[in-house]
């Protein structure tokens, strides 16, 4: 009897369970969990990236933990949108 794990389904898989997810949810819940996930996620996920409307502190963790562990190549749009003077992001240059 084998062993059915979540790293042995197809890519395809993904891209469909993926179509029931939001983008930030996908990155959060499954980016770094092992280096199988984060290729499926810069395949498929982290084509478009919105942040708005975001608290100070979500910004600065999705910015740290998650946009600076994707692939940058693979970013098509990258929009982010938080009500800072330019003195709160400068740790973002």
């Amino acid at each position: 009897m084998s062993v059915l794990t979540l790293e042995t389904l197809p890519f395809e898989l993904y891209f469909h369970i993926f179509q029931y997810l939001l983008p930030h949810e996908i990155l959060q819940t499954f980016l770094n969990i092992n280096s199988h996930f984060n290729s499926v996620i810069n395949l498929c996920c982290c084509k478009r990236i919105s942040v708005v409307d975001v608290s100070k502190v979500y910004f600065q963790y999705y910015y740290r933990h998650i946009i600076l562990k994707l692939k940058k190549e693979n970013i098509i749009a990258l929009h982010l949108s938080y009500s800072a003077s330019a003195d709160e992001l400068d740790y973002m240059q």
